[in-house]
């Protein structure tokens, strides 16, 4: 087994120039003691590898199998996963958001104003659904009539909600019993701050100014409309990413969504795919199965239902919340996080399909963040004077819905040559480290073993040898060398034999 290493057990078989023995010291300079003579014995002698093989079975299988398990290690890192190339930093990403009606001339219309039906894309759809029910409206009054107009309190007799009746008209109903309407795509898509709204219910306030200071706007009346099967629209969706070597990629590349944890492929609008403007580069992508009959992309967006998106985050609006008086998340609102991470380190789409090289994709995977997602609008009605904020009417519109977050980023990798040279460099230095363990661990662990003792001593004394003085070989050439290498031989018997400490 090759070795190198440092010992200094041999210097008593160095001949003297003569070919008498003589003190080892006398080849060698003494000892040094000062910065200087340091400098000067480190000069004195070269240093130079030297293979030796070293027939010890016991040394090279954990040597082998320490290097075996090195290469297998770091090969699935730096080639499984793609760590030779070099991964980009994604310095800009954007959304675009749209809501828009499931139109059954979707393919052959051109504006969802002019010449594109609002109806629906299937004429099989409900025409009734269960919140719009008789049953399901008294059953939501009254859990919000019990929330917000009935005061409660403690076994202590502290309050535990106390409702403003300064807020309401003496004359104003007390109710909120919602009604079902059908809506398009303009009045459900509210801006947020964060995100864009997909509004499920609309609270309408009507509001007039108090006429003291017990409060600021007196409600004269509420309603309540549910958006009529809201679950049926569709979520309208581009995005694209650049990374830091101004590389663009948009969602014309293959899509996927996480739904129940697997990966579900969206497929290209069967007429979009007939004219080319929508393609799967893999024939291996078209095997996973598709996210549903009414998602797909169409090459310049995707069109995934609200309803997909919320089994695939495993949400329900018709859920009440018990933090929220037991009324439905159809009217609290909820908010989603709708991540997008774009991708060409698949190993499997790298190395299975012929040439290797990377492709690009990108995963939409859904998930819940908090419920309670609300918007509110005013518009003021002066009676005749200006309509602003002063005035002395007016109406107040509470949406909420599905707040959807857009996230953006990715994982993109590119191959340069300086940057594989440099792995490919790391990828040498554990090979080296699987050598180096049998020095540090395999033969602290013979020291202990009967039958193995003697392998430190062999490995020891056979790693490193100091040559006879070079003015000497220049002045009498490499005779003596025989019986320099039979001494050695002697010396390390006797070491084994415990001759010689």
């Amino acid at each position: 087994m090759p070795m190198s290493g440092s010992d200094g057990d041999d210097r008593s078989l160095l001949q003297s120039p003569r070919g008498s023995s003589m003190d080892p010291d006398k080849l060698r300079s003494a000892q040094p003691d000062t910065l200087m003579d340091r400098i000067l014995a480190h000069l004195a002698h070269y240093e130079v590898p030297r293979m030796i093989r070293i027939k010890a079975p016991p040394l090279q299988v954990p040597n082998l199998v320490f290097q075996i398990v090195g290469v297998l290690g770091v090969a699935q890192w730096l080639f499984w996963n793609l760590h030779f190339m070099q991964f980009l930093h994604v310095t800009e990403s954007n959304s675009f958001v749209e809501l828009t009606s499931p139109q059954k001339n979707f393919a052959y219309c051109h504006d969802a104003d002019i010449d594109c039906d609002d109806v629906g894309r299937k004429s099989e759809e409900p025409t009734s659904f269960s919140y719009c029910s008789e049953d399901a409206k008294e059953h939501f009054s009254e859990k919000a009539a019990r929330y917000f107009f009935k005061d409660s309190y403690r076994s202590s007799g502290d309050p535990l909600h106390e409702y403003s009746e300064d807020r309401w008209d003496k004359d104003a109903p007390r109710t909120m019993l919602p009604a079902c309407h059908k809506f398009d795509k303009h009045d459900l898509l509210r801006d947020k701050s964060h995100g864009q709204l997909l509004v499920t219910a609309i609270t309408t306030l009507d509001q007039e100014r108090c006429a003291d200071d017990a409060c600021l706007w007196q409600n004269k009346g509420i309603d309540v409309v549910f958006v009529e099967n809201i679950e049926r629209f569709f979520i309208k969706l581009r995005h694209n990413i650049q990374t830091e070597d101004e590389s663009e990629y948009f969602n014309s590349v293959a899509g996927f969504i996480l739904q129940n944890g697997e990966e579900h492929l969206l497929p290209c609008e069967k007429e979009k795919e007939e004219s080319g403007a929508c393609s799967i580069e893999l024939s291996s992508w078209k095997e996973f199965p598709d996210c549903g009959e009414d998602c797909f992309s169409t090459g310049f967006a995707d069109f995934i239902p609200l309803k997909t998106l919320l089994e695939a985050a495993d949400i329900s609006l018709d859920q009440e919340l018990t933090g929220g008086g037991n009324l439905t998340r159809r009217w609290w609102g909820t908010n989603v996080l709708l991540d997008i991470e774009y991708s060409n380190i698949n190993s499997w789409d790298f190395w299975l399909n012929w040439w290797p090289k990377p492709h690009m994709r990108y995963t939409y995977n859904v998930s819940k963040l908090d419920d309670y997602a609300t918007h509110a609008e005013t518009s003021h009605n002066g009676e005749g004077q200006v309509k602003t904020a002063v005035s002395h009417k007016r109406q107040l519109v509470r949406y909420s819905g599905v707040n959807l977050i857009v996230r953006v980023h990715g994982q993109v990798a590119q191959f340069y040559l300086n940057y594989f040279l440099r792995t490919m460099a790391v990828f040498v230095v554990v090979i080296q480290i699987a050598v180096s363990l049998v020095d540090t661990l395999v033969l602290r662990c013979y020291r202990c073993l009967p039958g193995f003792t003697h392998l430190p001593a062999m490995y020891r004394y056979f790693r490193y040898s100091e040559t006879l003085d070079h003015q000497w070989i220049k002045d009498n050439g490499l005779k003596g060398l025989k019986e320099f290498k039979q001494k050695r031989r002697d010396k390390f018997h006797a070491f084994l034999d415990g001759n010689e400490p």
